[in-house]
């Protein structure tokens, strides 16, 4: 987060947190979906 706060400090605060949320909760779905695939996959085995 520091790091995105100097990389672009005209970018307000909140607007970085609300992104960093996004992508975290991307991130679970993505993690969520690909646990279902590979139980899926290792059911047909």
């Amino acid at each position: 987060m520091a790091y995105a706060k100097e990389r672009y400090p005209d970018i307000p605060r909140s607007v970085i947190e609300e992104r960093f949320a996004q992508a975290i909760f991307l991130k679970a779905k993505v993690e969520e979906v690909l646990q279902r695939k590979v139980e899926d996959l290792a059911g047909e085995i």
